[in-house]
């Protein structure tokens, strides 16, 4: 049942000020123009009365009914500017207190000008004073209102990398806050600290802080993607944002508000919670309805159920998401034009006027205010488009209520609101059922405003998710304050008569009572139309956070099957979404939700390989790689790390590693697995191929570079040693190609010169299972093996260079040098001239022997001297008998020593013999050259050449050899095979040969 006024009876009972009984009757004007069943009507009243001017008319037409008090407006938006910037919420203000603003205002009679109701325990209106909560969602959301005023300020950046910026933020503050309760903890068992509630009470403020932080950074992110052509569509990138924003806000509300307990026994004790908390507000005597309602929305001390609070923080929340939908309003220049037509056809009617306008524009503008909570946003526009009656018909759902207006000279009370709230509700109701037909906007707003659920789901001017969801959420809760209205009427009837209405709005809406928040969920979804059951991911989410912890876990559940198929912008959503719902496992309060931890990992590995697959983006990795377990990192992450060859690039990873890894040493973990990856490498194959050569030379140096990730912090460097000698033991087993080069050239450009002295000296914090004593054990024999290998290169070094000066100093060459350009006759000498002149060229020889003599002995010594050093080092070479053998990297270490080892002794005796052979052989083919021509006897010569050019000297230091190398103090015998000794002593056999027949 209805109320059973028509509107023209309505307007022209409001008109009839002498029969009503007080100032502050209702009013109301239907927005549709005429209709056609209300025509004859129409006319027969305007007769029976006398109708007045125009002006008084848009006056009265400000009743209580409708009022839109400005200070009333500047109190309820207070709550509001919280996720308003500073500019906009005070340009709003200035509209709103202008003169327009006061066109609403109801008649100054006061109906309690002669005593205040008594008694009445709030007459001022309690506005909400911000809680510290409250106050960290006003600053969290100041950079996003900042960055949404101006167009386009996130265009050109890279949404990866805010978005990677904004986890790594919060997991140092997250890391900040859990180490503060960890000192706090220590502190309180040495009886020095605060107490444990303190302790907890601080520890949750910070955790809270930096999740709320994180949450509304996501949401200006994704809100911020303002790109003419973005890749991401801009409704997705709106609905990502919107469900961040929901977590943000319940976050503020606490972490049971996030992931609410869905359960039925929960569910039933969060009804029963709710209602007593309803009741005792009602209960309450002497109170306007204002005042009463207040306390469902806020209180100053906040003593409202958690579940009442997170109703009323998602109906906030589902406000914000409309406020960057709020259409504009049609061109301003209608302010001014055809006034008339913008008149409603009733009053048109009473007062002469019967042009109707189209308003589409204008109701669309009014409409999507609506749904964001900007009620006096749509009034405003409705006054500046020369309506004034449909703004006050906008706010006649406001309670009633006193206010006291304080001036220099007294102090006034006047009325606010509605006292006929119900009346007129009920007509609201029945005015969006008879224009759905017509005007599907006005049929919206009136019944939105009426929480006429069943009407707006049949207007096809709500087909959104969102819109739907408004709907019934606002309904609900409209539903609930008409329930405790209706309570407190019942305690006081005498002064609230209109039973009938309370009853019909409430048998209305019988069904929205208890609505749980799943059951909400379920209509949408039961709707015929697709865009409002919001089955898209992002929806989904953001009902599964509605719903509850279980909805949310079988949601993370659902999706995380089908996450190999998402494009990058939905995979990063439920990345972070997962990253965030699992750090609240690590809370102070810890809360868990079943199987997320797999599921987290299973989604972020898959992000994790879209970074990977971007190489630009390779420097946003290691954050998220750091988020994974163990295992999946060290066989992952490296394949991806000995991809990259800049050292510079190296560098920040692994500053990256130390920093956001937080297991101990898994920087140092990851590097040994990059290094021993690319030693592993293998090279070209042999070929004939032209470029096979400069291929395996960068093979080379690609490997010795690798040791250049050790190389950054010095508490790495004992593992650079060990996979140094890796790679030099590499070198050495290549059979088929001489890569001494490329091991000299190892050491001496890749290496630096303090390795062995620092390799060591810090033990780095790694939890390999190696004590710190075997530890500086290893390092120790890694030093002799590396030293071993330096000997060696610098014997092959210095034995090639002694090949080199022997081949560039030929015998026979100091002949032809000693030769004048000009010869002489001897037989025209004189004996003594010839004498003289003998004496001359022997001078000669011996001063060009001497010098090319200096040369290659000098060589041959240093060469013979460095390959004496490898047969005598202490231990003996590259003697490994006595050293622990414990992995199988010990074992293949082993194995290619020995091999080394058996391969490398004998060219290194071979070499030694050679050195002393052949430069005893040269000094021989030297003394040769001079005999007869200079001198008479070899031993002539060598009376005039230094003792070291005597050839016996150097087949004596061959001969020498044989004492080191059958030594059991260096064990070079047992490296020879039962040739390489038969050839070994058939050469100082022959060496001794030699000897005798220079002597």
């Amino acid at each position: 049942m209805y109320y059973d006024m028509d509107p023209v009876q309505w307007m022209t009972k409001e008109l009839d000020s002498d029969k009503m009984e007080s100032s502050f009757s209702s009013s109301f004007g239907s927005p549709r123009s005429a209709n056609k069943r209300n025509a004859s009507s129409s006319s027969s009243t305007s007769g029976m009365m006398t109708t007045p001017k125009k002006t008084p008319i848009l006056e009265r037409a400000d009743t209580p009914v409708m009022s839109n008090s400005s200070k009333k407006n500047r109190s309820s938006m207070s709550r509001l500017n919280r996720f308003r910037s500073p500019s906009s919420s005070s340009s709003i203000q200035r509209s709103s207190s202008g003169d327009s603003g006061d066109r609403d205002h109801h008649r100054d009679d006061n109906p309690y000008e002669h005593g205040v109701p008594d008694p009445v325990r709030t007459p001022v209106r309690r506005l909400h004073t911000p809680n510290k909560n409250d106050a960290m969602m006003m600053r969290s959301t100041e950079a996003l209102v900042s960055m949404k005023a101006t167009p386009g300020g996130f265009y050109g950046q890279n949404v990866d990398k805010r978005y990677h910026d904004a986890l790594h933020s919060y997991v140092k503050a997250r890391r900040i806050v859990s180490d503060q309760l960890q000192l706090e903890l220590d502190e309180q068992a040495l009886a020095i600290g605060q107490s444990a509630d303190a302790t907890a009470a601080s520890t949750a403020d910070g955790e809270c802080k930096a999740e709320v932080d994180f949450l509304f950074q996501l949401q200006s992110f994704a809100w911020g993607q303002s790109d003419p052509n973005p890749k991401l569509p801009v409704d997705e990138a709106r609905l990502e944002g919107n469900a961040w924003m929901l977590l943000a806000r319940l976050r503020v509300l606490g972490l049971a508000a996030v992931l609410w307990a869905d359960d039925p026994i929960s569910s039933a004790q969060h009804q029963m919670t709710e209602t007593m908390f309803l009741k005792q507000v009602a209960a309450q005597r002497g109170i306007t309805d204002k005042d009463l309602l207040a306390q469902l929305h806020t209180d100053k001390q906040d003593a409202r159920p958690l579940v009442l609070r997170r109703r009323h923080e998602i109906m906030k929340w589902i406000q914000a998401c409309f406020d960057p939908l709020c259409s504009a309003p049609p061109p301003k220049s209608l302010r001014h034009e055809d006034q008339q037509s913008m008149i409603p056809d009733e009053v048109a009617a009473l007062i002469g006027e019967t042009s109707p306008g189209d308003h589409r524009g204008l109701l669309e503008s009014c409409l999507s205010h609506l749904f964001a909570g900007k009620m006096e946003r749509a009034q405003q526009i409705a006054r500046d488009h020369g309506q004034p009656w449909r703004a006050s018909t906008f706010a006649g759902g406001q309670p009633h209520g006193i206010e006291r207006v304080s001036t220099a000279e007294d102090e006034t009370v006047k009325s606010v609101g509605n006292p006929h709230r119900f009346l007129w509700k009920r007509q609201m109701w029945k005015n969006g059922e008879t224009s759905l037909g017509g005007e599907r906007d006005e049929s919206a707003i009136c019944s939105f405003l009426a929480n006429d659920v069943v009407t707006c789901f049949g207007n096809s001017a709500l087909r959104t998710w969102e819109q739907c969801l408004a709907v019934v959420w606002n309904s609900a809760w409209g539903r609930m304050e008409d329930q405790v209205l209706h309570w407190n009427h019942n305690h006081r009837r005498e002064r609230f008569p209109h039973l009938k209405q309370e009853q019909e709005q409430l048998l209305a809406t019988k069904d929205l009572q208890d609505l749980s928040n799943s059951q909400i969920i379920d209509m949408l979804a039961a709707s015929p139309y697709e865009s409002m059951q919001g089955k898209d991911e992002y929806r989904s989410a953001m009902s599964a956070i509605l719903i509850g912890k279980d909805a949310l876990t079988e949601y993370i559940i659902a999706i995380t099957k089908q996450c190999e198929d998402f494009h990058v912008e939905l995979l990063r959503f439920l990345t972070h979404l997962a990253l965030y719902l699992d750090s609240l496992s690590a809370c102070s309060t810890p809360i868990i939700l079943d199987q997320l931890e797999e599921c987290k990992n299973t989604v972020l590995f898959e992000y994790v390989k879209y970074l990977a697959s971007q190489p630009q983006l390779w420097n946003l990795l290691t954050l998220y790689a750091s988020l994974l377990p163990d295992h999946v990192v060290l066989e992952f992450f490296p394949q991806l790390l000995a991809e990259v060859m800049e050292n510079k690039r190296r560098k920040i990873l692994l500053e990256q590693a130390r920093e956001m890894f937080a297991s101990s040493g898994m920087d140092l973990r990851l590097v040994r697995q990059v290094v021993r990856l690319l030693l592993s490498e293998e090279g070209p194959s042999q070929d004939d191929d032209d470029d096979n050569d400069a291929s395996m030379m960068m093979n080379d140096v690609t490997k010795s570079r690798s040791i250049e990730w050790l190389l950054q912090y010095e508490e790495h460097y004992g593992d650079a040693l060990i996979c140094a000698n890796m790679l030099l033991r590499e070198f050495f087993m290549h059979r088929d190609d001489d890569k001494m080069e490329s091991a000299s050239i190892f050491v001496e450009q890749h290496l630096p010169n303090d390795l062995l002295e620092k390799a060591g000296e810090i033990v780095p914090d790694v939890d390999d299972g190696i004590p710190e004593e075997s530890y500086h054990e290893r390092i120790e024999y890694a030093k002799g093996e590396y030293l071993a290998f330096v000997s060696y290169l610098d014997a092959y070094a210095s034995f090639g260079d002694w090949k080199d000066v022997l081949a560039s100093n030929k015998v026979g060459d100091t002949t032809a040098a000693s030769k004048k350009s000009k010869q002489i006759n001897p037989e025209r000498l004189t004996k003594m001239e010839a004498e003289i002149m003998r004496q001359m060229h022997v001078r000669e020889w011996v001063k060009t022997v001497s010098e090319k003599g200096k040369n290659v002995i000098q060589a041959a010594t240093k060469a013979q001297q460095a390959l004496h050093d490898v047969l005598s080092l202490p231990g003996g070479w590259l003697n490994i008998d006595g050293e622990p053998i414990d992995t199988t990297e010990d074992q293949q270490r082993e194995q290619q020593i020995n091999s080394i080892r058996g391969r490398y002794i004998v060219l290194a005796v071979n070499f030694y013999l050679q050195v002393c052979q052949d430069t005893a052989s040269w000094m021989s083919k030297t003394l040769d050259d001079a005999v007869p021509s200079k001198f008479a006897t070899h031993q002539d010569a060598l009376q005039a050449l230094p003792s070291s050019f005597s050839p016996a000297h150097w087949y004596q230091v061959a001969l020498d050899a044989a004492e080191t190398i059958a030594s059991d103090e260096y064990d070079i015998y047992k490296s020879f095979g039962q040739a390489d000794l038969q050839e070994f002593l058939s050469k100082m056999a022959e060496i001794s040969v030699l000897q005798a027949m220079v002597v």
